[in-house]
């Protein structure tokens, strides 16, 4: 196992902080490791009540191209992991939902070998009715909203149009849950 020496901060603003510890390795030697901290997040699958997912495809900066998502995002502080699902809904889809309506799929690290990030998983089944047309909030870099079927978003995945691995994780454990 490794042991921390020592914990330098290199970098932090309200969403990261990046470090680089001195360390030791198990046969003595010396080196360095770094890695960032990230707030926890959340991620939400609306399914329809028909059985279709909601997706919308947002622009990432760090890709430079649009990405097929499910709804999510970071947990503020003081927040609880399903104040946030629900608040991420009504900014990303439009849709005001209770905490009592949100199935939780499980909590996954996305890569826990780099960051501390903590991303719990929710499913939640709507009334396509509730669906709101003009519900995104300003700022966010969102291209479209659409429901896909299941087979629909497996072979997206399968294609690689899905490729951001949460979305990836969660929509297939929605599905299995959905249909079980």
């Amino acid at each position: 196992m490794l042991k921390k020496i020592n914990e330098k901060e290199l970098y932090k603003d309200n969403w990261v902080r990046f470090y680089q510890d001195e360390i030791e390795f198990p046969d003595g030697s010396k080196g360095t490791y770094a890695y960032a901290k990230r707030k926890n997040g959340v991620c939400v699958v609306v399914v329809s009540d028909q059985g279709k997912i909601l997706l919308h495809k947002e622009h990432r900066y760090v890709i430079n191209d649009y990405s097929w998502e499910v709804q999510g995002g970071g947990i503020d502080q003081n927040e609880s992991v399903k104040e946030a699902a629900v608040r991420e809904l009504k900014e990303e889809a439009g849709i005001d939902v209770s905490e009592e309506l949100l199935t939780n799929l499980g909590a996954f690290y996305p890569l826990h070998s780099f960051n501390t990030e903590l991303v719990t998983l929710f499913m939640v089944v709507v009334n396509n009715e509730v669906i709101r047309e003009n519900g995104i909030e300003l700022g966010e870099d969102i291209k479209s909203r659409h429901f896909f079927s299941f087979e629909e978003v497996l072979q997206m995945i399968d294609s690689g149009k899905i490729n951001d691995a949460m979305t990836a994780n969660a929509v297939q454990l929605a599905i299995r849950k959905f249909n079980s």
